[in-house]
């Protein structure tokens, strides 16, 4: 029987669950019933541990494996003393890696000295799979443009590839949270077309998306009330302790669309079970997020980066000790050079 190929793509977002939905089709993996070995979404706050486990089943069936929409951050570069991924490379039989954040960008000689075929460039993941495999029927090319549209979006654009994807979002983030294993119907309903039409969402994920809208909807009245601004080293910074329901896109553009002029930083502090949190930053802002995220073993794109913690923020004392680390992150990163 035929090795039936690996693929890990982001789980957080659409740009992620399109890859994986495109990677299907071009791999023809549509007739195969999906299984847990075969098909992984990886989540930011949990990179090492997903790729050990990838790592062991490789150990035992060598496949090819097929990455998407991760970076190549500090996490995974150190994981195991430097050799998880190399490892992971080696125990494949081939890998292929598409990506667009700077992490990534920077790795690209290692990555390639592990043997990994990196294909790369400031496209959305989800994009560069259906250029790559030239998956030219008309639904491909918009699922293409879904991914791209939604990741690179821009305070409040109207555009319905833009709007589909925040139906998608709302899926994604009530599945991260609630029900993971929605991820994987997503992605099916999106490689068998039948997850939407006329940019409508079908009924039963119509439901999920009203579901996950209501949370989030509950969750900003909750933001609204415990936001503080705070100037560091003369950068003014927005404190967010934000719900895991929006996480992690929803709850940072909230406040990007609706306090954008008032800060220079916008800190993102989501709740237990996330621990992987964002900073963003004015478009025109010469601040280093990035580096500072990597500083933390993350990463980013642009002028927004993520970082985890090894614990979820589970009480106040956890969150203030938080703001003090990366207080400290923004002094060291304000310092004139």
């Amino acid at each position: 029987m035929e090795t039936q190929p690996i693929i890990a793509t982001h789980a957080e977002d659409p740009d992620g669950i399109i890859a994986h939905a495109l990677l299907m089709r071009a791999l023809d993996i549509s007739t195969i019933t999906p299984s847990s070995d075969a098909h992984h979404f990886l989540r930011y706050d949990t990179l090492p541990q997903d790729f050990e486990t990838i790592n062991s089943l490789l150990t035992q069936t060598p496949s090819d494996l097929y990455i998407a929409d991760i970076a190549f951050n500090d996490s995974l570069v150190t994981a195991r003393d430097g050799q998880l991924v190399q490892d992971v490379a080696k125990n494949a039989s081939t890998v292929t890696w598409f990506d667009h954040h700077e992490n990534t960008k920077r790795k690209i000689p290692l990555l390639e000295d592990f043997g990994v075929n990196v294909v790369y460039n400031h496209q959305s993941s989800g994009l560069q799979v259906q250029r790559h495999y030239r998956l030219n029927e008309a639904y491909e090319v918009l699922l293409g443009r879904i991914a791209h549209g939604h990741d690179h979006k821009k305070v409040g654009s109207t555009h319905r590839n833009i709007l589909l994807g925040d139906e998608l979002q709302s899926i994604i983030t009530l599945a991260n949270v609630d029900n993971p294993k929605l991820l994987m119907d997503l992605a099916i309903d999106l490689r068998d077309e039948n997850c939407f039409d006329d940019y409508q969402l079908k009924p039963h994920w119509r439901s999920v998306a009203d579901e996950s809208k209501s949370q989030q909807e509950k969750a900003i009245g909750i933001l609204e009330k415990c936001l503080e601004f705070e100037t560091v080293a003369g950068q003014r910074v927005l404190w967010a302790e934000t719900s895991p329901y929006l996480s992690s896109k929803p709850g940072p553009r909230y406040l990007m669309e609706h306090y954008g002029d008032q800060f220079d930083l916008c800190v993102s502090l989501f709740g237990h079970p996330v621990r992987n949190h964002i900073i963003d930053g004015k478009p025109k802002s010469d601040f280093p997020i990035q580096d500072l995220c990597q500083s933390l073993g993350g990463g980013g794109r642009g002028k927004s980066g993520g970082f985890s913690l090894p614990e979820s923020l589970q009480s106040p004392v956890e969150i203030e000790s938080a703001k003090e680390l990366i207080k400290e992150k923004i002094k060291y990163y304000s310092r004139p050079a």
